[in-house]
């Protein structure tokens, strides 16, 4: 009897002996697997930073190849394998990032993990995007394709007056604040609208860009200019979704080519300003123009890079 129970004792130590060993190399692994992740995420960020860095470069390809990784090394991805690819799918305006490396692990050795490879990839694009020069308005209810004339900055029920928010708005873009409308009297007089995420209005009258709409007409005066509209199929159904400081979305816009053949400016009490334009014919969805598929050189005007991550 006392033998068996020497045994069974016996037994029992090396079923705990087992059973911790178990336990401490999950915990070794779950401890080395989080670490790795970390450092796994860390190098992606890198080469998500190298890829944005290489495609400023374009359109030489060597210096997008050679900034590209020196943002990677810059960032921690050294001692493995970088790769940077530009031409990427026979596209000149693309950067792909890879980074290749072995990372250790260190408690999970007691269960037989020693590495890990791992590869981190990342794709940046280098596009131009008109610079959203257009008169300050959203067309809402003068519908193009039944009628060739529009009167933009009148008023359009409620106190409405079709007028794009000039104000700062939260947030940034590119990390700097930003500004719905500008105003620029050099080289010429002209509004910028910040148009790539949608379009702030805002109702009443801004009876404040007065004397820049005066300047803009004696430069466009019987001249062709841009106008941001709703689409027409939205005006039929008399589109009213948007009130005071909302925002319409790029989906629901298209940019027409008019030609402004008129400013009345009345008393002010009257609120009666308005702008005359003749529709050419020409539009552009603006999602398209975000996109890229619509270029700067499509449009005739200026143009910014637009450098994303889009792999």
């Amino acid at each position: 009897m006392k033998k068996f129970i020497r045994n069974e004792s016996g037994q029992s130590a090396v079923l705990v002996v087992l059973m911790l060993t178990v336990i401490l190399g999950c915990a070794a692994l779950g401890i080395d697997s989080g670490r790795v992740h970390i450092e796994q995420q860390e190098l992606q960020d890198a080469v998500d930073l190298a890829a944005l860095a290489g495609a400023g470069k374009l359109p030489s390809q060597m210096n997008a190849r050679n900034k590209a990784a020196e943002i990677a090394a810059a960032n921690g991805a050294t001692g493995g394998t970088l790769t940077v690819n530009t031409p990427y799918n026979g596209d000149s305006g693309k950067v792909e990032v890879i980074y290749t490396t072995t990372l250790g692990y260190t408690f999970a050795k007691i269960i037989g993990y020693n590495t890990k490879e791992i590869t981190v990839r990342a794709v940046a694009e280098r596009s131009a995007v008109w610079d959203g020069e257009a008169l300050p308005f959203v067309n809402f209810n003068d519908d193009y394709e039944a009628n060739s004339t529009i009167y933009a900055w009148d008023k359009n029920g409620n106190g409405f007056f079709e007028s794009i928010w000039k104000k700062e708005q939260p947030g940034t873009q590119n990390g700097e604040q930003y500004y719905e409308l500008q105003f620029f009297r050099e080289p010429y007089p002209h509004f910028v609208i910040a148009y790539t995420d949608g379009i702030c209005v805002t109702e009443g009258k801004d009876n404040s860009i007065g004397t820049e709409m005066g300047l803009l007409w004696n430069y466009y005066k019987n001249d062709y200019i841009y106008l941001f509209s709703i689409k027409s199929d939205l005006i039929k159904e008399g589109y009213n979704e948007n009130k005071n400081k909302d925002v319409v979305d790029i989906d629901d816009l298209v940019l027409l080519k008019v030609k402004w053949v008129g400013l009345t400016t009345k008393d002010k009490p009257t609120g009666n300003d308005y702008c005359t334009l003749e529709y050419t014919g020409e539009w552009y969805n603006v999602r398209d123009i975000v996109d890229g598929r619509v270029t700067p050189e499509n449009l005739g005007g200026g143009g910014a890079a637009n450098i994303r991550l889009v792999e």
